[in-house]
């Protein structure tokens, strides 16, 4: 099991840190490459990272951490499709 993100570069991309990358670093996913400043070097020694025996449990911690985190997704997203746009900020909040 092996994930090798290869994305734009944030010069190319609306904002830094994109949806993408920001779903590796929460998941910990170690090898996320900016498309136009990784080389094929980097690539190819996270490829050979990524196949390593020892990594198997690496990555089947990181799909646990993502079921974990994505386990009450249809609740909110179903809340979120029921709530008013104006109203949207209020999900979430402890406040009443």
């Amino acid at each position: 099991m092996c994930c090798i993100w290869w994305l734009p570069s944030s010069k190319t991309t609306s904002t830094p840190g994109d949806k993408v990358t920001r779903q590796a670093h929460v998941l910990q996913w170690p090898e996320v490459f900016a498309v136009d400043t990784v080389s094929g070097v980097e690539l190819e020694l996270a490829l050979d990272r990524c196949l390593a025996p020892s990594v198997r449990k690496a990555a089947l911690d990181c799909a646990g951490s993502a079921r974990t985190a994505l386990s009450d997704f249809s609740k909110q997203f179903a809340e979120a499709l029921a709530t008013p746009a104006g109203d949207r900020h209020l999900l979430g909040s402890t406040d009443e």
